[in-house]
C-alpha cells in the first residue's frame, strides 16, 4: 500500500500582528482527511513563531520538527491548513485538556515531541473537524489564513504549495514607538487575502521499499 511522508518545508506570513507577550507563538493546524479505511482525520498542530513578511525555513531542522504525517493513503485525501494569530502556549494546552476532557478528542492520541503536537481526532466524537473548530465561542482564536488541497495516492506530487487567506475581516493590532512612547494602531486584513505561502514535501515511501527490495 503506498505510504507517505509529508513533511514543511518552509512558512511564510505577510501579516501577523502584535506579538502580546514574550514566547507567544502561532499554532497550525495540518490535517488530512480520509487518508484511508478507517481513519477519518488526522491532524498535526505545529507551533512557530512567524515573523511578518519573513519565511521560516525547516529544511534544517530535526525531522521531529518538520514531520507532519507518515501514513497509508488509499485513493482519495484532502489536506487542510489553519493558522492563528500569535498566542500564549499555555492558552492552547489549556484548551486541549479541556476537549480531552469532554471526550472530543482521544487523551491517547496526544503526543509532544519536536516543535508539534499530534492530534488524531476521535473519528466517532468529531468527524472532520480541527481541534481549532471545536473550540467554544468565547475562546475562539484568530485566525489569520486557511487552506486545503485535493490529494489522490496515485498522483501525489512530491512537493506542494498552499496559500492560506482570510475566511472574513480580520483586526491586528500594531505596535509603534515614537519619542521614547509605545502607541497601537490597528490594521485591517480584508477577506480572501492571501497571508501566507506554506511548502510541504511528500515523499512515497512505498516506492523506497520497493527500490530497496530489488537490491536485496
Amino acid at each position: 500500500m503506498p505510504i507517505f511522508q509529508f513533511e514543511i518545508d518552509s512558512i511564510q506570513i505577510y501579516e501577523n500582528g502584535f506579538v502580546e507577550e514574550e514566547g507567544s507563538k502561532n499554532f497550525i493546524s495540518f490535517k488530512l482527511d480520509y487518508p484511508t479505511d478507517g481513519i477519518v482525520s488526522l491532524e498535526t498542530i505545529k507551533k512557530v513563531g512567524l515573523r511578518d513578511k519573513s519565511t521560516t525555513s525547516f529544511k534544517k531542522k530535526r525531522l521531529t520538527d518538520k514531520l507532519l504525517f507518515k501514513q497509508t493513503v488509499l485513493g482519495d485525501a484532502e489536506l487542510s491548513v489553519q493558522i492563528t494569530a500569535q498566542m500564549k502556549q499555555s492558552s492552547f494546552l489549556k484548551t486541549l485538556k479541556d476537549l480531552v476532557a469532554a471526550g472530543a478528542i482521544a487523551a491517547t492520541s496526544l503526543i509532544t515531541g519536536g516543535a508539534g503536537l499530534t492530534v488524531l481526532a476521535a473519528a466517532s466524537k468529531q468527524a472532520v473537524t480541527s481541534v481549532f473548530d471545536m473550540i467554544k465561542v468565547k475562546d475562539k482564536y484568530l485566525m489569520i489564513g486557511e487552506a486545503y488541497i485535493a490529494l489522490n495516492a496515485h498522483e501525489m506530487p512530491s512537493k506542494i504549495e498552499l496559500f492560506p487567506k482570510l475566511k472574513k475581516q480580520v483586526i491586528l493590532k500594531r505596535k509603534k514607538r515614537s519619542k521614547g512612547k509605545v502607541t497601537f494602531t490597528k490594521h485591517t486584513l480584508k477577506k480572501n487575502l492571501v497571508n501566507a505561502k506554506i511548502v510541504i514535501s511528500i515523499k512515497d515511501l512505498s516506492s523506497m521499499t520497493q527500490s530497496n527490495d530489488h537490491f536485496v
